[in-house]
């Protein structure tokens, strides 16, 4: 079963034939940034938040003492892939080395690794095999891509 995140409410029918089991929405399921009972954080504002609260973090920068920091309380490390899906020409290649780098690292720190489209539109939606395919880009192996979009955030 897969999972991704948006900005918006993807209708049932087109998550399943995306392959989702789900598709979260910011705003409705998880909160970005916001207190609720199911926040997702971004890497500089969790401090402003109950850790219990927390089901993931979008981890943005290399931080090995804050990625242990995640590791220690078991959440799902997000890997935002909305940037990479957008970009062309020399800013694709400079995010695909900057994600290539983060999921590197987060693998490395052992982290449960995510990664999400963060859609805002049904133009932003990939289907669950471009997402596995997008994982293995930035460096994840077949196994490893299919775990980062297979977690479930509740």
């Amino acid at each position: 079963m897969y999972f991704d995140i948006s900005y918006f409410d993807v209708p049932e029918n087109l998550a399943r034939l995306l392959g989702f089991k789900k598709i979260y929405t910011i705003g409705k399921q998880l909160e970005l940034n916001k207190s609720a009972d199911n926040i997702i954080a971004d890497d500089f504002s969790l401090q402003r938040f109950s850790i219990s609260n927390v089901v993931g973090v979008r981890i943005n920068k290399i931080d090995r003492q804050f990625f242990q920091k995640i590791r220690e309380e078991e959440k799902v490390a997000i890997i935002d892939i909305s940037n990479l899906i957008n970009a062309s020409g020399e800013g694709l290649i400079k995010e695909h080395k900057r994600l290539k780098l983060l999921a590197m690292n987060a693998l490395k720190a052992k982290l449960n690794l995510s990664i999400a489209t963060f859609a805002k539109n049904e133009e932003g939606l990939l289907s669950s095999m471009q997402m596995i395919e997008i994982a293995k880009f930035i460096g994840l192996n077949e196994k490893q891509a299919k775990d980062a979009i297979s977690r479930s955030l509740i």
